[in-house]
């Protein structure tokens, strides 16, 4: 978890802190304008604000990113996508540690 939680920080800093990506890494957008980057196997994605989240007992990011929270999903990259963890406000969480029961997204679970 170790490397990956370092990577997750990095591209949280570039999205929204303005930290200066390396000469490899370029800030790509998708087609809704959402600004993602590749590294090391991952993807990391801006979370989509106005996103539909209908799965009950899960966390919803995108209320929480409208409620003015910085949410970054953490997806392995090739193949089919799987999420791995998000970074909240700078704050590295893997998905596998049951976001869902911690206080301080209770609020946040459909």
């Amino acid at each position: 978890m170790h490397d990956i939680a370092i990577l997750a920080r990095r591209a949280y800093a570039i999205l929204f802190e303005g930290a200066q990506p390396a000469n490899s890494v370029q800030v790509q957008k998708t087609r809704d304008g959402l600004r993602f980057l590749r590294a090391q196997g991952f993807r990391f994605l801006e979370q989509n604000r106005e996103k539909q989240y209908h799965r009950p007992g899960y966390v919803n990011w995108a209320r929480l990113a409208r409620g003015g929270h910085h949410v970054l999903q953490v997806l392995a990259d090739g193949g089919p996508l799987r999420y791995a963890g998000v970074v909240v406000d700078g704050h590295f969480y893997l998905y596998a540690d049951k976001l869902e029961q911690r206080p301080e997204f209770r609020a946040y679970v459909d």
